[in-house]
């Protein structure tokens, strides 16, 4: 789970990395303090990130 601070981070980072994608920071259910990134391309929701190292694994699928 990221903290606000940490999920901006993770945003800008996927925003050099991936500009095509357009990302969403959004509060978890039930966790109010702690939040992860919805990534859209094309305006479809793709998957969620949670952490940088999920950021590294699912970056690849972007290419498809």
């Amino acid at each position: 789970m990221l903290t606000y601070q940490e999920a901006q981070q993770l945003q800008m980072l996927i925003q050099q990395e991936a500009p095509q994608v357009e990302v969403r920071i959004l509060s978890e259910v039930g966790q109010p303090d702690y939040y992860y990134l919805a990534i859209y391309l094309h305006g479809q929701p793709r998957f969620v990130v949670r952490s940088l190292d999920q950021w590294q694994r699912r970056k690849r699928t972007l290419k498809a």
